[in-house]
């Protein structure tokens, strides 16, 4: 499969705010949590991608057979995602479950 370009920017779409890295205390109320379904051998292409974000986003795959990912990353990172998952549709299948506020399930085990 080829897949259109995913340049990332220097600075994120929320008006030029830098990214906070991990180096300081992160806290629940600037971040939040996305989980989606994508083709199960589009996950190490989706992890790929936004490691390539750094520090701004954390992916966790939650199931591997199904292609449930989770995605953590600040709120003023939001509309970065959302540019990142319309690149990926013109690819493949991005299938928003849902936001929740914070790092929700950032904790937990997830068996492959």
């Amino acid at each position: 499969m080829t897949h259109s370009s995913h340049a990332k920017n220097a600075e994120p779409d929320a008006g030029g705010v830098t990214s906070p890295g991990f180096s300081r205390p992160v806290t629940d109320d600037e971040w939040e949590t996305c989980r989606a379904l994508i083709p199960c051998d589009e996950i190490g292409y989706l992890v790929a991608i936004f490691e390539a974000y750094e520090n701004e986003f954390l992916v966790r795959t939650e199931q591997r057979g199904m292609g449930l990912v989770r995605i953590w990353y600040p709120k003023i990172f939001r509309p970065t995602l959302d540019r990142v998952f319309n690149e990926f549709r013109a690819d493949f299948p991005v299938d928003v479950l849902g936001f929740s506020p914070g790092m929700d399930g950032l904790d937990e085990v997830y068996p492959d």
